[in-house]
């Protein structure tokens, strides 16, 4: 390999090329249902009801129906399972955390006066955590065809040996797979891990070759792979609310959107062959940090007739700028040798930063008061998930005619029911999200879920539990590319949240 200089040692660098993905767009801008106890008991069902801390967030307009100043706060236990299937073999794991995930409150101004036609202003601030990614899954079997080597075979090919070839005397592992991406990109990276583990092999041994094998066996390839991640999603909302004449009630949030999210596979395979020279085992880490921030803005509307309340909410798009920092490395066995093989180049790349825009969603919503004995409430959302958009557009245009070709606009139903006796409040809920994929995709199923929960006032105070229970299904491949057999996955929600509220 050709002499490298430098002008310092560093552990980072920076790439220009983009690895994101539909389903990573999915992951990291769709919102679930968290929110309060009693939102969360009723699925959610709130755009026409108000009243509700995390009613705000549906529709703003909804915190003109508070009669008092209010602050609550929300515990929630969440339980991710995952079952998963891959070629025959099944696995199961779970996950469960806990933390405060909505923090919130509303301050109500009213005037009675008959000469003023605005009978009250409501000033809000709400803090939610709109979605938790931390999850655990892990998904193994025998692949009877296709090595993981081919991952590294499909991003080296077309790349000149002599640019990814082994590493010579006197060069340095970290140094090398730093220029590499900084001069050309990260298939660049994977191929030189590939070719310096042994993972993949040159058609022809000369600088210019651009063609590689995989070194793995034919067939026959047990495989792992284990995905653990966190961190959460989450908005701040800033509300503005006026009712007019004790009939209509208008409102305006705008939102700051936060993301976190950390990722790690680990990947792992054991071929069958016992030929000298072949790769025996492999095991690849990449890691993931995702960080961004994001803007949106909500109108809504909530007009009372009677006993029935109607509600219409518009949410813009979500901007949201991200920044990445991936580290990987692999570790490799081969057959007729007592040695390891370890690449772990300990350089972070810092990918430049890009843009998400992710769909706005347009909610009408209906409820009935059935005087102070009960309510119920149905919500009807839709979202076009096909102008989801990254951009600088120029470095995203395969993804995001992705967007246009598989996503759909996808309806999300939501219906609630309370029932009060006395100082008790009985609640349930059942939600339906269609998939955001068309039919001919399966890479994510529809979302059904149910709720229930129970709520008690002592004075000034309300204290709100809820039960939440959801089932979607997903198909994913192994890898983005090379490896593309898929497995699926169950993945069950469940959460337990208390609220408590008081009135000031």
């Amino acid at each position: 390999m050709k002499k490298y200089i430098y002008l310092g040692i560093g552990l980072i660098t920076t790439l220009h090329i983009q690895a994101q993905s539909i389903d990573e767009a999915l992951k990291i801008s769709q919102d679930n249902t968290i929110g309060t106890a009693r939102f969360r008991s009723m699925s959610g069902a709130f755009g026409a009801l108000g009243g509700d801390l995390s009613a705000i967030n549906v529709n703003p307009a909804g915190s003109t129906v508070f009669n008092n100043n209010q602050v609550g706060v929300t515990l929630s236990s969440s339980s991710n399972r995952n079952k998963t299937n891959y070629f025959n073999s099944l696995n199961e794991s779970t996950q469960t955390n806990l933390r405060f995930n909505q923090l919130g409150g509303v301050f109500v101004f009213k005037d009675d006066s008959e000469s003023n036609p605005w009978k009250k202003i409501a000033l809000g601030i709400n803090y939610e955590t709109t979605n938790r990614h931390n999850n655990y899954a892990l998904v193994a079997g025998t692949n009877p065809n296709n090595s993981m080597a081919n991952y590294f075979v499909q991003a080296a090919n077309g790349i000149p040996l002599n640019v990814i070839r082994e590493l010579g005397v006197n060069e340095d592992l970290s140094d090398v797979y730093r220029y590499l991406g900084t001069e050309y990109g990260h298939n660049e990276q994977i191929g030189f891990l590939g070719v310096n583990g042994n993972i993949i092999k040159p058609i022809n041994d000369n600088d210019n070759n651009t063609d590689y094998f995989s070194n793995a066996g034919s067939n026959n390839f047990y495989q792992e792979k284990e995905t653990v991640s966190s961190g959460f999603t989450s908005k701040t909302s800033f509300n503005f609310a006026a009712e007019f004449k004790k009939v209509a009630s208008f409102g305006i949030n705008l939102n700051h959107h936060y993301t976190e999210y950390y990722r790690t596979f680990n990947y792992f395979e054991r071929g069958s062959s016992s030929q000298a020279d072949r790769l025996s085992t492999l095991s690849y880490e990449n890691t993931l940090l995702t960080l961004g921030n994001g803007f949106s803005f909500q109108l809504g509307t909530i007009i009372k007739l009677k006993d029935l309340r109607l509600g219409l909410t518009y949410d813009s798009p979500v901007w949201h700028r991200f920044t990445d920092e991936q580290t990987e490395g692999v570790s490799t066995t081969v057959n007729g040798s007592n040695g390891r093989v370890d690449i772990y180049p300990n350089i972070t790349n810092f990918y430049l930063p890009y843009k998400l825009r992710s769909p706005g969603k347009s909610t009408f919503s209906m409820a009935y008061i059935f005087g102070k004995k009960g309510l119920i409430s149905v919500d009807y959302g839709i979202k076009c998930y096909t102008q989801t958009r990254y951009s600088p557009t120029n470095e995203f245009t395969n993804v995001n005619l992705g967007f246009e070709n598989a996503m759909q606009l996808a309806s999300d139903f939501r219906i609630g029911a309370e029932y009060r006796i006395k100082n008790v409040s009985l609640r349930g809920g059942y939600r339906y999200q269609e998939s955001p994929y068309k039919k001919e995709f399966t890479n994510m199923g529809d979302l059904k879920g149910y709720s229930a929960g129970i709520g008690y006032v002592y004075g000034p105070y309300r204290f709100d539990l809820a039960y939440s229970y959801s089932k979607r299904k997903y198909q994913e491949t192994m890898f983005d590319k090379g490896l593309l057999d898929t497995y699926k996955t169950d993945h069950i929600l469940q959460n337990i949240s208390f609220t408590v509220i008081f009135d000031l």
